[in-house]
């Protein structure tokens, strides 16, 4: 039964996947100017083929998305590299201010962060003394 739910939790990642090489595929074809016809025209391919693809239907070999990329003008990691975001959850208003802290914290040098850390620790024990 385990290996039923993983092998299906893979399938969906790989549906999700192949669906967001195709958005990617159709964007990059629309921002060219072109249309599944001509783009097909060009890799000597059917319409269909182009049509299946963009849909996440059929995901090409490297090889044949790399032509895809060429006769689109793109690199193929600008098809194949897709974000896997995070499960979806809420944060709370203390996680969100926490979360935006670390993001302008990230911009800092080493050092100037471990004297933020500290200066944030002395106001911490001031204001738990109260």
């Amino acid at each position: 039964m385990e290996d039923a739910l993983v092998s299906y939790g893979r399938s969906v990642m790989a549906a999700k996947t192949e669906r967001a090489i195709g958005a990617k595929v159709a964007a990059y074809r629309k921002a060219a100017g072109l249309t599944q016809e001509e783009l097909a025209a060009r890799l000597n391919l059917a319409y269909e083929t182009i049509s299946r693809l963009e849909s996440g239907r059929n995901l090409p070999s490297l090889k044949r998305l790399e032509k895809v990329a060429d006769a689109l003008g793109v690199r193929l990691t600008d098809l194949i590299q897709v974000e896997n975001p995070a499960p979806a959850r809420s944060l709370s208003e203390k996680d969100r201010l926490i979360e935006s802290f670390a993001k302008e914290l990230r911009a800092e040098s080493t050092e100037d962060i471990i004297f933020i850390r500290d200066i944030v620790r002395r106001i911490i024990r001031k204001v738990h003394r109260r």
